[in-house]
C-alpha cells in the first residue's frame, strides 16, 4: 500500500518481553495513515491496471490482428533497401537463423536485420550468432532478485509490503511507540558492513538491466509473430500474472502475515488493501512499454552503436536526473520517479540494441576498455558501499550521482562478463532460465514461510522477542541479540528460500493451465 507516514513503527507499550513464544499486539487503525482516492497516485495506478485488465481481455479473445507490425515493417523493408548501397554506414545483409532466448526461456529461430556498422576505430567485430548469455544474466539477476530481498528483511529499512522484518535490539525496552526504526537497532556490523551495502549496490543497476533485456528480446519476438499474436502472449505472460498478483496473490499474503501470524483483524479494501504491489509491478510496466513500443508507428530507429564515452555521458545524465529527483515518489516504482526514468531509457535502448545489433560491438570491445570499464564498476560499487544512508544532503547527492554512472557501467560490465564466460546453454542452465519467471513471481511467499520458521526457532530457544507494525515496513520482529543473530538467520533464509523456490517453481510451470503462463 501507499502509505503516507513511512518509517516509523507502532509498539504496543504495555507488551512484556516474552521468550519462547511473543504476545500478539494489536494493530490500532490511528496508527495508519489511510490513502484517500483523492491522490493522483491512487488514480494512476488504478488507470494503469484497467488498462492491463482490458488488454489482456481483448488481446487473448479477438483473433483480428492491428496491421501496424506489418505497415512499420514494410517501411523498414524500404528504409533497408534504400541504404544497402550505403557501404559507410552498413556493412551488408546478415540473414542467420539462430537460437535466440526469448522471455519465456525457450529457443526461437529469428532472422537478424541488416546491422549497422560500428564506431569508427573498432574493426574486426563479427557478429556472435549465440545470444545464451541473456538467458544466464536473466538467471543471475533472478537470483540477485531474491537475495534483495531476503537482505532487505534483515536490514536496517526492512522490506516494504506484505513481509516480515527482523530487527536487533541491545535492549527491547528502547523499543518505544512511533519510533524511528533505524535509531533503535544495533548498528551492528552486519547491517552497515553488508546488508546495505549490497542492497545500495544491487538496487542500482539490477532491474534496470532486467528491463534492457526485455527490451532487447522484444523486437525478434514481435517481428516473428506479428503485433496481435505477439501481444497475445505478452498479456498472457505478464498481464494475467501481474492481476492475479496485485488483486489476489499479494492481498491474500498480507492477510495472511496480518491474520495467521501476527493474529490481528484484516479488511480486504481496508488501508489501501484493494490491490497490493510487490514484485507484480515489474509485470505491470513491463507490459506497459512493450505495448507502447509495439503501438509506435513508423521505421525501427537507425543509430550506430554509442561509444564507451557516450555510455559514460548517458550515466552522468542519469545521475544528474537522480540528484534532482532523488525524493519524489511515482506511482508504484520502488524508489521513486528516477528509477522509472531509468527503466524507460534502459527499455528503449534494449529495442534499440536489437533493432541495430549493439551488443556485436559491447561484446568486442577492446581488452583495455574492457578493464577500465571493471575497474571502475568497482570502485564505483566501493564509493557507494562506504556511503552511510544517513549521510547529509550533499553526499546524498553525490551517491545519487555515481548511481547513475554506476547503473550505466555495471550494466555493460555484467554483459560483457556473461558473454565471455557464460555464452552456453547446457541443461543446468535451461533448467535454471525455464523456471526464473516463475520463482521471480512466487518467492515473495517462500520468503515469508521461511522468515517465519526462522522467527519460531529463535522463540522456541528462547531469544528475546517483541513484535511490531511498521506501516512502510510491514510487520516486524524484535530481538534482544546482535550480529551473529541476524548472520544467522540470513544465512538460514537464503539458503532454505532459494531451496524450497526454484523446484517448487520448476513443479508450478508442469501444472495445466500454469505451463503456458510460468
Amino acid at each position: 500500500p501507499n502509505l503516507q507516514r513511512q518509517g516509523t513503527m507502532t509498539i504496543d507499550p504495555s507488551s512484556a518481553v516474552v521468550g519462547d513464544s511473543a504476545e500478539l499486539l494489536p494493530w490500532p487503525s490511528s496508527a495508519w495513515a489511510w490513502e484517500t482516492p483523492a491522490s493522483w497516485n491512487w488514480w494512476v495506478e488504478l488507470f494503469q491496471l484497467l488498462a492491463i485488465a482490458v488488454a489482456t481481455a481483448y488481446f487473448s479473445l479477438s483473433g483480428r490482428d492491428l496491421g501496424l507490425h506489418k505497415k512499420y515493417l514494410m517501411e523498414k523493408d524500404s528504409l533497408d533497401d534504400s541504404k544497402a548501397s550505403n557501404e559507410h554506414r552498413n556493412y551488408g545483409s546478415v540473414a542467420a537463423t539462430q537460437g535466440a532466448s526469448s522471455e519465456n526461456g525457450e529457443t526461437t529461430e529469428m532472422e537478424l536485420p541488416i546491422v549497422l556498422r560500428p564506431p569508427l576505430g573498432v574493426a574486426g567485430i563479427e557478429q556472435d550468432k549465440s545470444t545464451a548469455y541473456l538467458d544466464s544474466i536473466r538467471v543471475f539477476l533472478t537470483f540477485n532478485v531474491v537475495l534483495y530481498h531476503v537482505t532487505s528483511v534483515f536490514g536496517d529499512r526492512g522490506l516494504a509490503g506484505p513481509n516480515i522484518n527482523i530487527y536487533v535490539s541491545k535492549d527491547l525496552s528502547e523499543v518505544k511507540p512511533e519510533a524511528d526504526v533505524p535509531n533503535i537497532i544495533v548498528r551492528s556490523m552486519f547491517v552497515w558492513g553488508f546488508a546495505n551495502p549490497l542492497i545500495q549496490v544491487n538496487q542500482s543497476y539490477f532491474m534496470a538491466l532486467f528491463f534492457f533485456i526485455s527490451g532487447f528480446l522484444t523486437p525478434a519476438s514481435l517481428d516473428r509473430k506479428g503485433t496481435h499474436a505477439f501481444l497475445s502472449g505478452r498479456c498472457m505472460r505478464l498481464g494475467i500474472p501481474a492481476l492475479a498478483a496485485f488483486f489476489l496473490l499479494n492481498p491474500t499474503l498480507w492477510f495472511f502475515i496480518t491474520s495467521q501470524i501476527f493474529g490481528q483483524p484484516f479488511l480486504y479494501g481496508a488501508r489501501n488493501t484493494w490491490w497490493v504491489n510487490g514484485p507484480s509491478w515489474f509485470l505491470a510496466w513491463l507490459l506497459t512499454f512493450t505495448i507502447i513500443y509495439c503501438l509506435i508507428p513508423g521505421p525501427p530507429l537507425q543509430i550506430n552503436a554509442p561509444s564507451v564515452g557516450s555510455l559514460l555521458g548517458l550515466g552522468a545524465a542519469l545521475g544528474v536526473l537522480h540528484v534532482f529527483t532523488m525524493d519524489i515518489d511515482f506511482l508504484n516504482i520502488p524508489y521513486g520517479l528516477w528509477y522509472f526514468c531509468t527503466y524507460v531509457v534502459f527499455f528503449a535502448g534494449g529495442a534499440i540494441a536489437k533493432r541495430n545489433d549493439w551488443l556485436c560491438y559491447f561484446t568486442s570491445l577492446p581488452s583495455n576498455i574492457v578493464r577500465f570499464m571493471q575497474v571502475l564498476a568497482v570502485v564505483l560499487a566501493i564509493t557507494i558501499c562506504i556511503f552511510p544512508p544517513t549521510s547529509g544532503l550533499r553526499a546524498r547527492q553525490g551517491l545519487c550521482f555515481l548511481k547513475g554512472i554506476f547503473c550505466v557501467v555495471m550494466s555493460l560490465v555484467v554483459i560483457h562478463f556473461f558473454h565471455k564466460f557464460f555464452n552456453c546453454q547446457g541443461a543446468r542452465l535451461k533448467f535454471l532460465s525455464d523456471t526464473s519467471y516463475a520463482v521471480y513471481l512466487i518467492h515473495p511467499w517462500i520468503l515469508v514461510l521461511v522468515v517465519w520458521s526462522f522467527v519460531g526457532i529463535a522463540q522456541f530457544l528462547g531469544v528475546k522477542t517483541k513484535q511490531a507494525t511498521a506501516p512502510h515496513n510491514g510487520f516486524a520482529f524484535f530481538y534482544e541479540a546482535g550480529d551473529g543473530f541476524l548472520c544467522l538467520g540470513w544465512t538460514y533464509s537464503l539458503t532454505l528460500t532459494m531451496l524450497v523456490v526454484w523446484p517448487l517453481a520448476s513443479g508450478l510451470r508442469r501444472l495445466p493451465g500454469l505451463s503456458q503462463i510460468l
